[in-house]
């Protein structure tokens, strides 16, 4: 239900800038993202957290915009490629800015394999659901440790351990789908 909610909102909240998007190619505004990712990555990299923090939002708007509105169908298969690699250069680029947290960054980035995983299943709308929640959690986590960067590790860990509990809840939705 309060995904739902959130969907609501988000959408809502994209309207002005899906107009504003409209006058620019699809698959301009993909790359646009992406660019945007990868810049947010190497900005944490470099220390400067807020400023990554800022390219982050920025890839997130584009990239969401660009995924929920793909005409091709093709563009949103590409799409969720950049986003995927966007989302996973960030627990990255935290474990560049400091090698004291790639075990952290390795464990997020394992947990983020693992959700990512099930993705093509879809195999309920509860599947959907806890997908959703996941991202959230992974986009909010990654804004948390933006703001205190010496927060990633602990963050990382709880976002991994979330990852694993979606792949567990894909797992679980295709083996009752099976034995249905």
């Amino acid at each position: 239900m309060m995904d739902l909610f959130l969907r609501r909102l988000s959408a809502a909240a994209l309207i002005p800038i899906s107009g504003w998007q409209a006058r620019i190619p699809r698959s301009a505004s993909a790359m646009a993202g992406f660019a945007f990712g990868l810049g947010a990555a190497v900005s944490v990299a470099a220390h400067f957290y807020l400023l990554g923090l800022a390219l982050f939002g920025a890839n997130r708007i584009l990239l969401g915009v660009a995924i929920a509105d793909a005409r091709p169908a093709r563009l949103a298969v590409v799409g969720r490629i950049f986003d995927i690699v966007a989302m996973a250069s960030m627990p990255f680029a935290f474990a560049l800015a400091d090698p004291g947290r790639a075990l952290a960054a390795s464990f997020q980035l394992f947990g983020y394999a693992a959700a990512c995983s099930g993705s093509p299943t879809k195999a309920k709308s509860s599947r959907g659901s806890a997908e959703f929640w996941f991202a959230i959690s992974m986009i909010l986590g990654i804004a948390l440790a933006c703001l205190r960067p010496d927060w990633f590790s602990v963050v990382a860990y709880v976002v991994g351990a979330l990852g694993f509990v979606v792949a567990g809840s894909a797992i679980a939705a295709v083996l009752t789908e099976i034995d249905s």
